[in-house]
């Protein structure tokens, strides 16, 4: 195989790689995310929302919209 042909190869190669781990990092976080949204007692979380809310106040992005009914 020539020079001119197994660069580009080569560097097909790497970025197939690269996006295939993207996408399987992001499957691995949806699927995290899904165990404990299921897992979780209604109570835990209504505890969990109310003592964490406090803190993340500051943290928070604000709504971008104005409501106005």
């Amino acid at each position: 195989m020539g020079a001119t042909l197994a660069l580009p190869l080569l560097a097909g190669l790497i970025a197939v790689a690269l996006f295939f781990d993207f996408l399987n990092g992001l499957h691995d976080a949806a699927n995290t995310v899904a165990v404990i949204a299921i897992t979780i007692y209604p109570g835990n979380a209504a505890r969990n929302c109310s003592v964490r809310r406090p803190y993340d106040e500051g943290r928070t992005p604000k709504p971008t919209t104005s409501r106005s009914y």
